[in-house]
């Protein structure tokens, strides 16, 4: 059997399965980022520990919901030429992508680390880890709901056509 050379379109189509691998990851990312970022912000308010939950789960899954839409509208616009044929790669916003989707959560798990270690006095420590799984329990809600909407607008799309 003779194998044939991979087409110059399929070869775009696998780099963009990459891309979009790599832009989901540093996305995630980002939004991690941001809802530790509230998350300090909110502790080093010293608001009351039920208002600090109810906030964190909110603004947690209203993040990544955000970020759901923002992936869409991406993809929306950027990801095929008027032809339903993809779109060369840009390596620079590749290597960007890349950088942000390796380093920015160990990152944001050393300032988490910082920020519980020289701030310990806020909370008891029963209090600091009920409110800090609750974060986590947030950004994994909001992840779901993401994927929910994904879901819904591939299905959307697929049925259209």
């Amino acid at each position: 059997m003779v194998k044939q050379p991979i087409s110059k379109q399929n070869t775009l189509m696998a780099l963009w399965i990459l891309v979009g691998f790599v832009f989901i990851h540093a996305l995630d990312a980002l939004l991690y980022l941001v809802c530790h970022l509230i998350y300090f912000l909110l502790l080093s308010a010293k608001l009351p520990h039920s208002a600090l939950i109810s906030l964190l789960l909110i603004s947690a899954a209203s993040f990544y919901l955000i970020g759901a839409f923002v992936l869409i509208k991406k993809v929306e616009l950027t990801f095929f030429l008027e032809d339903n044929s993809f779109k060369p790669i840009s390596t620079q916003r590749f290597i960007l992508l890349f950088i942000l989707s390796i380093f920015l959560k160990p990152i944001t798990n050393r300032l988490a680390g910082l920020f519980g270690q020289y701030n310990y006095d806020l909370f008891t420590d029963f209090d600091f880890l009920t409110i800090q799984g609750m974060l986590y329990f947030g950004i994994s809600l909001g992840q779901v709901f993401a994927l929910i909407v994904l879901a819904i607008t591939y299905f959307r799309r697929y049925n259209s056509k």
